[in-house]
C-alpha cells in the first residue's frame, strides 16, 4: 500500500512481500491467542447499514469521504460477519474498502461487535496464525486469522479464514511482518473498517504456503506463535482451506467472478458515485456481460498496457500493468509534470487537461483500446470532490501501469477468478 495524497493506494501481489521469518523480541504472552478464541474489540456495536435490496447476487458500492473523511477515489461496500453457523453473533461493517488488487476479508477488529466470537486458525503444530500483508510504501496489514461466515449483498461465504486487523494485543508481534512502516491498524490509517480482496486469486498465497505441497514456512505471509505463551512468532506453513480465501470464490453459487459496475462521472470529477458489484457470471440473469472483450491474465493479474505515443512521452509496453479498484489514480511513468508539493505530491498537474489512449492487453491475445484523461490534481482536490475520474500519478516503474478506481468509472469490468469458466473464458482474466 502507498499513502497518496489523502487516500490509500493498494497494489497486488506483485509488489507485496513480508520478507523473512523473523522473530519479533520478546514480548508478553497474548492469552487470547493461547485459547484461540478472538472476540470483536468494539465497545459497541456499529450502526448497521443500510443493506442490499434486490437480486442476492449484488451489494451496492460507493464512493464518499469514508470512515476517517479524509479519502478520495476509495470504493467501499458493507459486509457482515458472524461466527461460523450463527444467526446472532454477527456483526454489520460498512465502508470496507473494495479492492481488485488482493485476495482475502481483512477487517479493522475495532469494526467487529465485540459480543462477536471467532475461532482462530492454527497451523499443523496448533500454534495461533497471524496474516502479514506488505505494500510499496512499508504499510502493513497484521493480525490473527479467525474463522468467519462473510456475507456480501444477500449470499454468504461459510467458513472463510479472515484477517482481524490491529487486534488487541497483537501489535507488539508485528516486527515479523515490518519493521518499519505504518501499521495500517486504525481507521485514520486505512481509510476504511477493511479491505475487500475480490481480485483473481483463489487464495491469497496458495501452493506456495501450503505444506503439502511446497513446504516453505518463510513465505512472508503467515506466521505463527513460537510457543505457549505467544512470546514470539516465526513462518509458518498454512493449507489452502485455512489460507484466507476470495469470498465470492467461497459462495455456493455465483463464485466464478464478479463485475464492477460504476456510474459514469464527468471529467471534473463529483461529490460521491454509486455503482454494485454483482457477483458471478453467466450465472444469471443479472450477470450476463455481452460485448466485453476478455484479457487473460497471469495468476496474479498481470496484463500489458501501450501508451499511444503523443503529449505524455514515449513509451515502451508497460509488461506488468494490472486492473485494481483499490488504487485511487491512474499511477504510471510519464513526461507530465508533477504537482510541485503539498497533499498532491507525487500526482500528475498539467496546466491543461491531457487526452490520452492505451491499449490492454495478453502477450500475442486478445486486446483492448481506450481513451484516458490526466487532470490537475491541485485543481482536482481544491474542488472537494471525491469522485475524480481524471486523477493520475507517478508510480517510479515504467515497467506498470496501475489503472486505478478512475478507470472503472461508467464502465462494467469483470474479474475473473482463477481456475473457474464462464462464457467469458476460464480465469483468471478482465473482461471490459
Amino acid at each position: 500500500m502507498r499513502k497518496l495524497l489523502i487516500a490509500c493506494l493498494l497494489l497486488p501481489a506483485l509488489f507485496a512481500g513480508c520478507g523473512g521469518g523473523s522473530e519479533a523480541s520478546e514480548t508478553s504472552p497474548v492469552p487470547p491467542l493461547v485459547s484461540g478464541i478472538f472476540a470483536g474489540d468494539a465497545a459497541v456495536a456499529p450502526s448497521p447499514s443500510p443493506q442490499a435490496s434486490g437480486p442476492a447476487n449484488v451489494a451496492p458500492l460507493v464512493v464518499d469521504s469514508g470512515p476517517a473523511k479524509n479519502g478520495v477515489n476509495i470504493l467501499y461496500t458493507t459486509v457482515t460477519l458472524c461466527a461460523p453457523g450463527s444467526s446472532t453473533q454477527c456483526s454489520t461493517v460498512d465502508h470496507v474498502m473494495v479492492d481488485t488488487g488482493s485476495t482475502g476479508l481483512r477487517i479493522l477488529s475495532d469494526a467487529v461487535s465485540s459480543g462477536v466470537n471467532l475461532r482462530g486458525v492454527h497451523n499443523a503444530a496448533n500454534h495461533p496464525v497471524f496474516a502479514c500483508a506488505n505494500f510499496l510504501d512499508g504499510s502493513y496489514a497484521w493480525g490473527p486469522v479467525a474463522q468467519a461466515d462473510v456475507k456480501i449483498g444477500g449470499e454468504t461465504a461459510t467458513g472463510v479464514s479472515v484477517q482481524l486487523v490491529g487486534k488487541s494485543g497483537t501489535e507488539n508481534l508485528a516486527s515479523a511482518c515490518s519493521a518499519s512502516g505504518q501499521s495500517l491498524s486504525s481507521v485514520s490509517a486505512m481509510g476504511a473498517n477493511g479491505i475487500l480482496g475480490v481480485g483473481l486469486k483463489q487464495r491469497d498465497c496458495g501452493v506456495e504456503c501450503d505444506p503439502a505441497a511446497n513446504n516453505n514456512a518463510d513465505n512472508g505471509l503467515y506466521f505463527a506463535c513460537s510457543d505457549a505463551d505467544c512470546s514470539a512468532v516465526q513462518g509458518t506453513t498454512l493449507s489452502q482451506a485455512q489460507q484466507l480465501q476470495h469470498p465470492v470464490a467461497a459462495l455456493a453459487k455465483d463464485n466464478n467472478g464478479l463485475a464492477i459496475v460504476l456510474e459514469n462521472v464527468p471529467p471534473a470529477g463529483q461529490a460521491s458515485a454509486k455503482g454494485t458489484l454483482v457477483m458471478g457470471v453467466d450465472t444469471q440473469a443479472n450477470n450476463k456481460f455481452a460485448g466485453l472483450t476478455t484479457i487473460p491474465t497471469n495468476r496474479s493479474g498481470i496484463i500489458t498496457t501501450l501508451v499511444d505515443h503523443g503529449t505524455i512521452g514515449e513509451f515502451a509496453p508497460m509488461k506488468h500493468s494490472f486492473l485494481d479498484t483499490g488504487s485511487n489514480g491512474l499511477f504510471f511513468d510519464s513526461a507530465l509534470p508533477v504537482c510541485p508539493g503539498g497533499k498532491v505530491v507525487g500526482f500528475y498537474c498539467p496546466s491543461v487537461s491531457v487526452n490520452a489512449s492505451a491499449t490492454l492487453g495478453a502477450l500475442g491475445g486478445a486486446n483492448k483500446h481506450l481513451s484516458f484523461t490526466i487532470g490537475n490534481a491541485e485543481t482536482l482536490v481544491k474542488s472537494k470532490h471525491l469522485a475524480l475520474p481524471t486523477l493520475g500519478g507517478r508510480l517510479r516503474l515504467n515497467s506498470v501501469f496501475d489503472w486505478g478506481l478512475p478507470l472503472f468509472y461508467g464502465r462494467t469490468v469483470v474479474f475473473g477468478i482463477e481456475g473457474q469458466g464462464s462464457s467469458l473464458g476460464t480465469g483468471p482474466y478482465y473482461a471490459l
